[in-house]
């Protein structure tokens, strides 16, 4: 039987339920299961009922393989065991469990499962402080990591594109604190951040870095530089269609095989390269118009020498040795790339 996969799956969650601490860590297939049962949800009387989906339409294809089967029946296993805890309106911590039930039936692919009802605060007639965002953006993921990163993430997307969190309640909201692999910091970066960042630059709707903020010579924080991809690809199309000479785009109309099989194009990294520029100098203060200048400028490149000049700011800010970067970054960049902002410019969104 042919069956008919529904896309644009919409994931819609409390604020509160985006910041739940979970204990054991769940892995990226767990957590994929439940945000695929949650973008089921349409009404709080859906609390009350048996909902069901097909495993078929969860792993995206007609045929499963026995494996598949046992993935989700231990995966299913082990989030009915699962509680999160979650922060409430009057400061305490509120221990919830997921489900209520998870069943199936044997030589059947689809799921049935009933959510807690102490969930559904959380997850239905959401009227503010929520965050949604497609399943798709996800569904790629194979750390556990990137998937709670990215919905930290694109939940401060809109706040100035910047999201800096402590280490340890990073950590805390992974359920990595007891972990003692993640005790160094090299390991926690290696296995975790940059593993989250990997996944989600390649996968999802987001392009991401992020910087270490140190206090003395421990690090304390991570500071995440957020931009959305749609908004970066409409910028620089822009730059393309007002000034082609300006930016030279890389573009091979003849590649060979080898090139043909790289996973990211030279266009590509360009935009991720750029989107990482943009999003930087919007934490100094910079309008999006500003920073696509620069881009234009530097073309984003470690050549250009923007990478250098950014980098020697972050240590004179630590050092405390600059009181006003984008004063700074005014006066170098009108001395390295003839760029005078003392024009005014229209207000932008930031």
């Amino acid at each position: 039987m042919e069956i008919k996969f529904k896309v644009n799956r919409t994931v819609r969650k409390s604020n509160k339920l985006i910041n739940y601490r979970d204990k054991l860590g769940l892995t990226a297939l767990q957590q994929k299961l439940f945000l695929f049962s949650v973008t089921e949800l349409k009404k709080k009387d859906d609390f009350e009922r048996l909902l069901s989906f097909d495993m078929r339409d969860f792993f995206g294809k007609k045929r499963l393989t026995t494996r598949d089967y046992e993935a989700v029946r231990n995966a299913a296993a082990q989030l009915v065991r699962t509680s999160i805890s979650i922060k409430t309106d009057d400061g305490k911590w509120a221990e919830l469990s997921l489900y209520s039930k998870i069943e199936g039936e044997q030589g059947s692919s689809v799921i049935h499962f009933k959510f807690n009802n102490e969930l559904r605060p959380y997850l239905v007639n959401l009227r503010g402080n929520f965050t949604s965002y497609l399943y798709d953006n996800v569904v790629h993921f194979k750390s556990g990591y990137s998937v709670r990163i990215y919905e930290l993430l694109v939940r401060h997307l809109g706040w100035q594109h910047v999201y800096e969190v402590s280490v340890d309640y990073l950590k805390e909201l992974l359920g990595i604190t007891q972990v003692k692999t993640y005790k160094t910091f090299p390991k926690f970066r290696e296995k975790v951040l940059d593993k989250a960042r990997d996944e989600i630059n390649a996968f999802s709707d987001l392009t991401i870095s992020y910087d270490t903020v140190k206090k003395g010579r421990s690090i304390r924080s991570i500071r995440f530089y957020i931009l959305s991809k749609e908004k970066i690809d409409q910028e620089l199309k822009d730059i393309e269609n007002d000034d082609k000479q300006d930016v030279k785009f890389i573009r091979a109309d003849k590649k060979s095989e080898d090139q043909e099989a790289q996973s990211q194009s030279p266009v590509e990294d360009f935009k991720a390269r750029a989107a990482r520029l943009v999003t930087r100098l919007k934490t100094y203060g910079f309008t999006h118009k500003q920073a696509i200048d620069v881009v234009k400028a530097t073309e984003a490149t470690m050549e250009s020498g923007i990478w250098k000049i950014l980098y020697d700011l972050k240590l004179a800010i630590a050092d405390n040795k600059i009181k006003n970067p984008k004063s700074y970054l005014l006066k170098v960049f009108k001395e390295e790339y003839g760029l005078d902002f003392t024009v005014t410019y229209e207000i932008e969104d930031m």
